[in-house]
């Protein structure tokens, strides 16, 4: 690898791992919410004795002073919707209705633990949005209650990454099913999946590793890459993927730039040698000039 990718490198990784920490911190940020709920004695007490209109009235006071998230919902252990905690009132609807072969519900019947959802379309919005859900288990340790924070992509997207610190680096989130979640903070509002379109990302999914490229084309430039997980559940097995990049034409243009300018250091140095040469012989000559007189 040439000294400029070299570092174009280093400071490709720097910006990518920067991501990668605001994502984690992010996130991780909604589950301790969401656990310090259920942490909370009256809260527990209260959906325990089924006052759902309290639960209601709690989920509304912490969503609005966390700011985050944009919607909770609770199911129960069929998967019937018994709660909602939502700015639009029109989710409220759906109270009562069954949610049983929704995904993130299906995952905490069967993992028994936390679980973060592919991305989806909501009812009635049609916004796209990911759900965090944790289990609410009995004494027995018996699923009583499958407690759901939802975020929508337009509210990650307002949320979470401030603007780069460097130029001309980019990033795309993922879920990891590879669909694209955010590409360089922009939502675009629809479904994409390139899970089998981008070599490095099918990388990614088959080493389970950080993954590198010197030079891939995508959308008809090339570029550098890096490809790595978001970690947010301890086992790895809930995650996120980023893959941020750098167009190649930026280093090349700099590697031009700088060659350019080595050659004007270098014209500017011979310059010198030569005015530096024609002076010292001048002054010779003029030293033989005088002896000979």
């Amino acid at each position: 690898m040439k000294i400029f990718e070299t570092k174009s490198f280093s400071q490709l990784e720097t910006y990518h791992d920067g991501n990668i920490k605001i994502l984690q911190q992010y996130f991780n940020h909604l589950i301790q919410v969401e656990s310090r709920l259920l942490e909370d004695k009256d809260f527990k007490q209260t959906l325990m004795t089924k006052n759902l209109i309290k639960v209601q009235e709690i989920l509304d006071r912490q969503r609005i002073i966390n700011g985050l998230p944009d919607m909770w919902t609770i199911f129960d252990a069929q998967g019937k919707l018994i709660v909602v905690s939502s700015a639009n009132p029109e989710f409220n609807k759906y109270i009562g209705k069954d949610f049983s072969g929704r995904e993130y519900f299906q995952q905490v019947m069967k993992k028994k633990k936390i679980c973060i959802s592919s991305m989806f379309s909501r009812m009635i919005t049609e916004e796209l949005a990911i759900v965090f859900s944790l289990p609410i288990n009995d004494q027995n340790n018996q699923l009583l209650y499958v407690f759901n924070a939802h975020l929508s992509l337009k509210n990650l997207q307002a949320q979470l990454i401030p603007e780069n610190i460097l130029t001309n680096y980019y990033f795309i989130l993922l879920d990891r099913q590879g669909n694209i979640l955010l590409e360089n903070n922009i939502f675009s509002g629809k479904e994409q999946n390139i899970r089998d379109k981008e070599r490095l990302l099918s990388t990614l999914l088959s080493t389970r590793k950080k993954v590198f490229s010197e030079e891939i084309n995508y959308k008809g430039e090339k570029v550098l890459a890096i490809a790595d997980f978001v970690y947010v559940n301890p086992d790895k097995d809930s995650d996120f993927i980023v893959i941020s990049y750098h167009p190649k034409s930026e280093f090349d243009g700099q590697q031009n730039g700088l060659t350019r300018e080595i050659r004007r250091v270098y014209f500017g140095l011979t310059a010198i040698y030569i005015l530096l040469f024609v002076f010292g012989w001048l002054i010779v000559v003029e030293i033989f000039s005088y002896e000979k007189k």
